[in-house]
C-alpha cells in the first residue's frame, strides 16, 4: 500500500524551518556585535538568511494556494523580495568583507 504524506508534516518541517532561520537571523545580528563590536560584519549573513526566509515563504504561497491568483502574485513578490535581498547579500558581502 503506498504511503501519502500528509500535509500536517510538511506544515511541522516549514515549521521548524521558520524557527531555525529566525534563530540564525538573530544570532547573526547580535553575536557578531558581542563578540567584535561592529554588528556590520554579520549583515551579509543576515540578508541571506531572510532571503532564506522569503523563499521559503514564496514557496508555501505557490504550494498551498497556487489556484489562486491573489497567492500567486503574493508569491512573485516574495520572489522578487528573495532576488533583491539576495542582491543586497552580495553587494554587502563584498563591501564589507572585501576591505
Amino acid at each position: 500500500m503506498a504511503r501519502t504524506r500528509s500535509p500536517r508534516t510538511f506544515q511541522h518541517v516549514c515549521d521548524g524551518l521558520y524557527i531555525g532561520l529566525c534563530a540564525g537571523c538573530l544570532l547573526t545580528f547580535c553575536l557578531p556585535w558581542v563578540l567584535t563590536g561592529s554588528p556590520l560584519k554579520g549583515f551579509p549573513v543576515l540578508f541571506f538568511l531572510a532571503a532564506l526566509l522569503n523563499l521559503l515563504t514564496s514557496l508555501l504561497k505557490f504550494r498551498k494556494d497556487g489556484n489562486r491568483r491573489n497567492q500567486k502574485l503574493q508569491g512573485v513578490f516574495f520572489l522578487l523580495t528573495t532576488a533583491g535581498l539576495l542582491c543586497l547579500s552580495y553587494i554587502s558581502a563584498v563591501c564589507l568583507w572585501l576591505n
